[in-house]
């Protein structure tokens, strides 16, 4: 027992959260509940000491009782921990991660993150154990809530991942990730209370197009937060899988509304939490849905090579999904095309993207989450790509190309979707700029003005300060620049935080 000890002492002198979830997850093997009753303390004692991580020292007593855990611990389990801590190490001092806060590098990994999401020293398997996915995406989803948003805005709550560091966790879940069985356990909630759950899923999905940075955003991380908590607690295994569920879609969720509001480095680690709460759902195409997202992202931060490989990565899984979810692939393919200035390949995807949505049998049975994905949405997204192809190729007839389209997107949207109405009136008034109808485009930036007034998203007005500035061109003209002047007192009167970001 004392070796035992001496030994505990050596590789950890003093317990945190971070490292009592190292002792218990990757040394132990047990669940939060079984870790509390070894230990002799409530199972909301460990949570609250893994949910503040590296920030929360357990108290002395604590500490000794840690100790011997470690210290009747044996031979493997120790080594186990020993080897956590040294992944954990390496981790902390990680290169250099893109900070899109700041603009710049940023010298070690987040510490205030999950970082061993990105992190290829870590053991690969673990992240996608469903008890690593559950412990992660509450903390995640609380610390999100417990930081100070201003604090936020200024550094960021995560760090970038790009490259290989991006890629890498994906092509492991395209090449076929062993899916894991939970054991049945008694659990602590009932198939009614699950179905409740899912309900208030589903209600808080609606959400994710009509927010900023408010209550909203909060009631879907605090419900994230608490769903995988239940999961955590051990609950039986058919169960287990439908609250998964509902994770992998509040995870999103909070991606998307992450994404709108401007921090893209918080939206990737939801997505990739989606992604791996989809896999612990044994859910595949939420996956690609998932893929599908991450990708989109890429292109927007203009990095076409990294969607490419996302929505590859997708597509080879999605061998025998419906129509409808191939041509929504092959769509973020061209997108990620035109990013790279390839016309031609542009053109292409997109024509098989066209045909594949205009083959769909009105039999075929499509998941939820693509009923979205229309006529309507492909002609406008397409004609978004062309105004981008028009700009990095310098070839004028794109924006005559993206005038077609978007019209048409125009012509067929519902008039319900405000977020997606707004975004294609915007994308016209600059395609209108490309041809040459200063006046014209004037007009329809004011009307795409008041449908933002109503849509509360941070891209939207992202993109109407973006015509603001490809405007100033034609600022002699007098409709211009009565449009950029009433564009001006818009975007000045947004909060200050999402004015910020904007830029």
């Amino acid at each position: 027992m004392r070796a035992g000890r001496g030994r505990a002492r050596k590789l950890h002198e003093q317990w945190t959260g971070e490292t009592a979830r190292l002792l218990r997850e990757r040394a132990l093997r047990l669940s939060v509940r079984d870790f509390a009753d070894r230990l002799g303390v409530q199972h909301r004692t460990v949570s609250k000491w893994e949910a503040k991580g590296a920030n929360r020292t357990p108290q002395g007593h604590m500490q000794a009782i840690l100790d011997t855990a470690l210290a009747q611990a044996d031979d493997d389990a120790r080594t186990r921990f020993e080897l956590a801590l040294q992944a954990r190490n390496v981790a902390d001092n990680a290169p250099a991660l893109v900070n899109p806060a700041a603009g710049s590098q940023v010298d070690t990994a987040p510490q205030i993150a999950t970082p061993d999401q990105f992190d290829r020293a870590a053991d690969p398997t673990m992240l996608w154990l469903p008890t690593s996915t559950a412990r992660d995406v509450r903390d995640f989803a609380i610390r999100d809530l417990m930081l100070d948003r201003r604090r936020v805005l200024s550094g960021g709550l995560a760090a970038l991942a790009v490259g290989s560091r991006l890629t890498e966790p994906i092509d492991g879940w395209a090449a076929g990730i062993p899916m894991y069985f939970s054991a049945n356990k008694a659990g602590t909630v009932t198939e009614e209370e699950v179905h409740h759950i899912e309900l208030t899923g589903r209600a808080l999905r609606g959400w994710n197009s009509r927010f900023r940075m408010g209550i909203r955003r909060k009631a879907v991380l605090g419900q994230l937060a608490e769903v995988a908590e239940l999961i955590e607690l051990g609950q039986p295994a058919e169960l287990e899988r439908r609250l998964f569920r509902v994770s992998a879609e509040l995870s999103k969720v909070a991606a998307s509304m992450s994404w709108d509001a401007g921090l893209n480095a918080e939206a990737q680690h939801y997505y990739l939490l989606s992604l791996r709460a989809s896999h612990a759902a044994h859910d595949q195409l939420f996956g690609i849905n998932v893929l599908a997202a991450m990708a989109r992202q890429m292109v927007y931060l203009n990095r076409g090579t990294d969607a490419l490989d996302i929505v590859r990565a997708a597509a080879d899984s999605a061998a025998r999904t419906t129509p409808r979810v191939y041509a929504m692939l092959r769509v973020r393919e061209a997108w990620a095309h035109a990013r790279l200035g390839r016309s031609e390949a542009f053109r292409r995807v997109t024509g098989k993207a066209e045909e594949l949505l205009s083959s769909e049998s009105s039999n075929t049975e499509d998941p939820y989450w693509i009923s979205g994905f229309d006529r309507a949405e492909l002609s406008g997204t397409t004609g978004g790509r062309y105004l981008e192809l028009a700009t990095i190729t310098g070839k004028p007839q794109a924006f005559a190309d993206a005038d077609t389209y978007i019209s048409e997107a125009l012509r067929l949207r519902d008039g319900g979707n405000l977020r997606s109405r707004a975004l294609d009136t915007i994308n016209l008034a600059r395609a209108r700029l490309g041809t040459q109808e200063p006046v014209e485009a004037a007009r329809i930036a004011l009307d795409a003005m008041s449908i933002a007034r109503r849509t509360n998203s941070g891209h939207v007005d992202r993109k109407l300060r973006r015509f603001s500035e490809e405007s100033a061109r034609y600022s002699k003209n007098p409709n211009v620049r009565q449009a950029r002047q009433e564009l001006g007192d818009y975007l000045r009167k947004l909060p200050q935080k999402e004015s910020q970001k904007a830029r």
